[in-house]
């Protein structure tokens, strides 16, 4: 899974941060993406957008691996894992 900011979206691929949302909604309909709505500590019942790209790890997710777990626990449960850099 892929916790980025949309700064950091727009930084590794070019893409003008007003067309992100657009992207990402063409990328989740044609099921290339899945979105994951995760607690986030940097707001008071704040939830954070994470990214699966579908074939990558498809059975490594919160619903298989991370029920109980905040998402910086599940992110760094195994750090012997190929990093995406997003």
């Amino acid at each position: 899974m892929a916790n980025i900011s949309y700064s950091g979206i727009e930084e590794y691929t070019g893409i003008e941060r007003a067309k992100i949302k657009s992207a990402q909604s063409l990328l989740a309909a044609l099921s290339l993406i899945y979105v994951e709505h995760l607690p986030t500590d940097k707001y008071a019942n704040g939830i954070a957008n994470a990214y699966r790209i579908v074939g990558i790890d498809p059975y490594k997710h919160m619903g298989t691996q991370g029920r109980g777990m905040t998402a910086y626990d599940f992110d760094n449960a195994e750090k012997d894992e190929v990093d995406v850099p997003f």
